[in-house]
């Protein structure tokens, strides 16, 4: 296993915690995020340009998710970067997401 030594959040260490626990809390909020907003993969992968199988991928935590993917994915959904890293205690329900007001499936029907 991999471990991250010393890495700092919110002022505190995170000591011990592998990259893999890392990659798959931020998979599970991902996961919760989308599905509790009611998203499609389809819709996420419209507004963010990132290809579903990779989106589905870092879902389920298959592969590391890129900085600059999670941020454009925290664009999309209107949270912070940190609500990934469990870091920011907003909930779904206050996110104000892009791929909510546009519906792009239903506008290309």
């Amino acid at each position: 296993m991999r471990k991250k030594m010393g890495t700092i959040y919110n002022n505190q260490a995170i000591i011990g915690q592998t990259i893999e626990e890392e990659e798959r809390q931020i998979a599970s909020r991902l996961h919760r995020l989308r599905c509790a907003l009611n998203v499609e993969i389809s819709d996420l992968s419209f507004f963010t340009k990132i290809d579903e199988d990779t989106l589905r991928s870092y879902e389920r935590a298959q592969m590391p998710i890129f900085a600059s993917d999670l941020i454009l994915i925290a664009d999309a959904f209107g949270v912070s970067f940190d609500y990934f890293y469990g870091n920011n205690d907003i909930e779904y329900y206050n996110a104000t997401p892009m791929v909510a007001n546009h519906e792009p499936s239903k506008m290309l029907s």
